[in-house]
């Protein structure tokens, strides 16, 4: 171990040199590249009764300045230092949601196994979807890679200007530590951040798309329908035009008669959307099915669009000459 934690000191020290690189850091596991559980123990507490109880944490080993790289807030106590002799770890918030509620974790020990040392809680940071955007935060634990040195770490930069410029002089600095060190591959988080909602996106467009044809259609018939009354009822209108109602009357009745269609679709439609909602809830990311402000924007939409699609229909029947439709009777 001591040969690989020289190792990652090494490259650690010529990546953080390389020029267009602000800082530099190591983690064994990326966020949305893959899991590290493993089972802890707290000082002080008695072992769980049965082995399904151990409690379990997504771990990673990394290096100071991990967390000012990944854009991390510290909540409380500190980060971890460069290469302090103490063992001490950062854990997030769920972590002490979980196992400290109403308690101060700072001080609190840690270990990873009976062969492993105590490691001292030191810092809290605050909680990231390391799993995707979809899925909650994770129970994690932020252990120094000196401490606690295995094998395949990642190299973290943050560049001043275009991350890809630094691919070639990274693998350059890695080989020229050791040639046998193979670099696994390079790429950026914004684009492991695209691939991981790629799915759920393309869905979104789809579904978005669909939704687009379905107002289109609904805005087709809506019209549709109107046009179709103003036509059977002609003879009305002349009639009420004859006997004195205005051009601004006869469009108000037409109008009002498309958005009496038009609420009874939204009191179905909004029903539906409450039941089905549910079903779409591991699709949602940062929305509820039940939003307020979503379904509040939906009826305007359908209320601008409804408008629209009566106001044909309405300005031909103000325009129905009242002698003609009486006599077409």
């Amino acid at each position: 171990m001591a040969k690989h934690r020289a190792f990652y000191d090494q490259v650690l020290e010529r990546a953080s040199a390389l020029p267009g690189v602000r800082r530099a850091a190591l983690a064994s596991v990326l966020p949305l590249s893959g899991d590290s559980d493993t089972s802890f123990e707290i000082e002080g507490r008695a072992a769980p009764a049965t082995h399904s109880r151990t409690p379990a944490t997504w771990y990673r080993l990394v290096s100071a300045g991990y967390f000012e790289v990944m854009g991390m807030r510290l909540v409380r106590g500190r980060t971890i230092s460069e290469r302090e002799a103490a063992p001490g770890v950062v854990v997030n918030e769920t972590f002490v949601r979980t196992h400290f509620p109403g308690e101060d974790p700072l001080g609190r020990r840690i270990r990873f196994g009976a062969d492993r040392p105590w490691f001292t809680i030191v810092g809290i940071v605050a909680d990231t979807r390391v799993r995707g955007a979809r899925e909650a935060a994770q129970v994690e634990t932020f252990v120094p890679y000196w401490q606690l040195t295995e094998p395949g770490m990642n190299v973290i930069l943050e560049a001043a200007g275009d991350p890809a410029l630094l691919a070639a002089p990274l693998r350059s600095a890695v080989t020229g530590i050791d040639r046998a060190v193979p670099v696994a591959g390079i790429t950026t988080l914004e684009t492991m951040v695209r691939e991981s909602i790629e799915q759920p996106r393309f869905v979104a467009l789809l579904s978005g798309a669909f939704a687009v044809l379905a107002l289109g259609l609904a805005a087709i018939g809506l019209y549709g329908v109107l046009a179709y009354i103003v036509t059977q009822r002609t003879t009305e209108i002349g009639v009420r035009m004859a006997l004195g109602a205005t051009a601004s009357e006869v469009f108000r009745l037409v109008v009002g008669e498309g958005f009496r269609l038009t609420a009874a679709g939204l009191v179905f439609g909004i029903a539906g959307s409450l039941a089905v909602g549910r079903l779409l809830t591991t699709m949602l990311f940062g929305v509820r099915p039940a939003d307020p402000r979503i379904l509040a924007g939906t009826v305007v939409a359908l209320v601008a669009v409804a408008g629209l699609a009566c106001v044909i229909p309405a300005r031909r029947a103000t325009r129905v000459d009242p002698m003609v439709a009486l006599r077409a009777e």
